[in-house]
């Protein structure tokens, strides 16, 4: 696994985080299939008093002692720097509309896929109206499957690629599959 966090990434210290873990706010992850049951779902979370959160604004409350009463963190998951379905953008669009933001989970395919231009002046505008990327590994695989080598290339090779075509370095891994390999034995 990686020793040490690219520069800029926060690390958030175990005490703080079991300290924490009482008030770690509801989380919805969703998927371009997930764009019909938004427009029912977001009205929910403001008819509730929910605000949302990146997952950044998280870690940066947590760091500071605040609490994150009355949060939701949502991030739209496995946006390609390649190909944008529609999707995606009809989500980002509803959130927006109703002054909510989110984490956007980005699949980069550097080795294998042509990056689209549009898409990183689009994803850059997103950045720039507090919308967070997060990396979500360079082809989506499976984690735990991977060697440590490959490992460093899945999130790191994304982490650049954010970092150079937006001027801002992701401090969020968001795993394909809930999946991580344990190291410690």
């Amino acid at each position: 696994l990686i020793s040490s966090p690219p520069s800029g990434v926060v690390s958030v210290s175990q005490e703080l985080y079991l300290e924490q873990a009482n008030q770690t706010p509801p989380s919805l992850m969703l998927h371009s299939g997930d764009a019909a049951q938004l427009s029912t779902l977001l009205p929910l979370i403001s008819e509730q008093g929910y605000r949302t959160l990146t997952y950044e604004e998280y870690y940066q409350s947590l760091l500071h002692g605040e609490t994150n009463d009355n949060a939701v963190l949502i991030s739209i998951d496995d946006l390609g720097t390649y190909y944008l379905q529609p999707a995606f953008r009809e989500m980002v669009e509803q959130m927006t509309a109703r002054g909510m933001r989110g984490t956007l989970a980005v699949v980069t395919r550097s080795t294998t896929e042509q990056q689209n231009d549009e898409i990183w002046k689009y994803l850059t505008e997103l950045t720039h109206q507090g919308w967070e990327l997060a990396i979500h590994t360079d082809d989506h695989v499976y984690l735990p499957e991977m060697s440590d080598t490959e490992l460093r290339r899945q999130i790191e090779a994304p982490y650049n690629l954010i970092k150079d075509r937006t001027g801002k370095a992701p401090i969020t891994l968001i795993l394909p599959y809930g999946g991580i390999k344990d190291s410690s034995g």
